[in-house]
């Protein structure tokens, strides 16, 4: 089984394959298993860490509620078309963008000389940074 773990996680990959199924298979099963999972473990099912009254929240506010939450830190233009949307009935999933598509975004917008809307893509992704990660630079 390490054999095979190793080619299919790569050579010194932090990913215990145990650790990946079990976190699988508790993902696949309802609510009733998942949420006291995350209780315990105080991590979401892809191991971000939650607060629990944010579990316990979850688990009694309508999905068209939460989305429309998830959507909060967005602008008014956003967070009005994701509430249109759930409303609707198609649901919409908001997330912010990685290190890495942040970064291409500011220089892009660098290269095409638009320094304003580089400024404004830096601020942005830096002002959810949480302690450890990575902050755009300022060039």
């Amino acid at each position: 089984m390490m054999g095979g773990a190793k080619k299919i996680f790569g050579e010194g990959s932090d990913i215990d394959p145990i650790e990946a199924v079990l976190r699988f298979l508790t993902y696949k099963f309802s609510p009733a298993v998942t949420v006291p999972v995350e209780l315990f473990r105080g991590r979401t099912i892809v191991g971000e860490e939650i607060p629990r009254m944010t579990t316990l929240r979850h688990v009694i506010t309508p999905l068209v509620i939460q989305g429309i939450e998830d959507a909060s830190d967005e602008d008014w233009g956003i967070i009005g078309a994701v509430a249109a949307s759930e409303l609707g009935g198609v649901s919409v999933t908001t997330y912010r963008d990685s290190y890495s598509a942040a970064l291409r975004r500011m220089r892009n917008f660098i290269d095409r000389g638009d320094f304003a809307k580089a400024r404004q893509v830096r601020a942005e992704y830096n002002k959810h940074v949480k302690k450890g990660e990575r902050k755009l630079p300022s060039r």
